[in-house]
């Protein structure tokens, strides 16, 4: 009977570890003023991540593995998978870092302005998480079976970053109209 519980306390465990990380990774320099050209800089690096997109549509394609496992031998096949596989782990560790700058410094905007309601903080947070989960989530398993049969998750992913780059988008937005009202 206890056996089946090993796997669930394992599971929460790692999850507690994970989110513990996560909060101790995510505390400090929020003390630290920062003005907004310097948060458009890091959502402008985001979007241009993301945008990368239709070049990782090319690199997640099944057609290319097809035609490269049929026209070379066994080790440039393998040199093949390896290099996607290098591109994709390169990929979605640049913008889980873009995504976490953009994350620290948004904290740091909004406890700078004091007009901002933090009626999404909870969600956002939720988001956080729960990209930051499966950006290490992927990389591990795009390390162990290869970019071509993680591209749905991949994908997913990669649409939570689009959701939460939109997010920063509209966040900067609002900070840009209530600088400009309090100037005035």
């Amino acid at each position: 009977m206890m056996s089946h519980a090993i796997p669930f306390a394992v599971l929460g465990s790692l999850t507690l570890v994970l989110l513990i990380h996560w909060i101790v990774r995510n505390t400090g320099d929020s003390q630290v003023p920062l003005d907004l050209d310097e948060f458009l800089k890091s959502l402008t690096d985001l979007q241009t991540g993301i945008v990368a997109e239709a070049q990782m549509e090319r690199v997640l394609s099944p057609e290319d593995w097809e035609y490269a496992s049929r026209a070379f031998p066994a080790h440039i096949q393998n040199m093949f998978y390896q290099e996607r596989k290098a591109i994709v782990i390169r990929w979605l560790r640049q913008t889980h870092r873009s995504v976490f700058k953009l994350k620290k410094q948004y904290k740091r905007l909004v406890r700078q302005n004091r007009n901002l309601s933090g009626g999404m903080e909870f969600r956002l947070t939720l988001d956080f998480f729960y990209f930051w989960v499966s950006c290490e989530k992927l990389i591990l398993l795009v390390w162990l079976w290869g970019p071509l049969h993680m591209a749905p998750s991949i994908h997913s992913t990669l649409h939570l970053a689009r959701g939460l780059s939109i997010f920063f988008d509209r966040f900067s937005t609002d900070v840009n109209v209530l600088s400009a009202a309090e100037i005035h």
